[in-house]
């Protein structure tokens, strides 16, 4: 009898993380991309730009930056969120050889890049990896936490950049965005 009883508990526990897991989190807005085949939910008072790459003539394969509210004229840096696709070399054909490759390729495309953290996550049922780097960006010090996908032949990945003393308040924030993707 006992068993039975936990085994309806442990049933409607998993019914109702699975319900919590459709539903937006309270003060998030959805955001949905079709192309992509994605959803990701991003708070109600930052704002979304589509396509940025494309607009100024660059091909990045950038998909959507979710921009948080500018706090005054003293606030020099807006938090931002970036989702982008990147193609990968033949050589690169799971997630660890992904995160080995971006590791070695970071450091030619940002300055003064410094690693701070890695690790992996279950995101949607897809195993993703996640890492934590400073590097300059036009002439100042930022803090980026990134994830990233293995898609079959392909990157996506979604990074969420403030400046290093702002980062630990935006942390948890960062971290609720890209751990909210689901993919159709």
């Amino acid at each position: 009898m006992k068993k039975i009883h936990l085994s309806v508990l442990f049933t409607l526990i998993v019914i109702f993380l699975i319900a919590c897991q459709k539903e937006n989190m309270e003060g998030y807005k959805l955001y949905e991309n079709e192309e992509y085949q994605f959803t990701i939910q991003y708070p109600e008072d930052w704002v979304y730009r589509e396509g940025l790459a494309k607009d100024s003539g660059l091909d990045l394969g950038s998909i959507v930056v979710i921009q948080a509210p500018n706090e005054g004229k003293k606030d020099l840096f807006r938090e931002n969120v970036h989702i982008f696709t990147e193609a990968l070399p033949d050589s690169v054909t799971n997630i660890d050889e992904y995160l080995t490759y971006s590791k070695s390729y970071l450091p030619t495309q940002l300055q003064q890049i410094d690693f701070k953290e890695e690790g992996k996550v279950i995101i949607d049922g897809k195993p993703a990896r996640w890492i934590i780097f400073d590097f300059v960006n036009r002439l100042q010090m930022v803090t980026t936490i990134g994830y990233i996908f293995y898609m079959d032949g392909y990157g996506l990945v979604i990074t969420s950049t403030s400046r290093p003393e702002d980062f630990m308040k935006y942390r948890r924030t960062f971290e609720n965005i890209s751990t909210s993707i689901k993919f159709k």
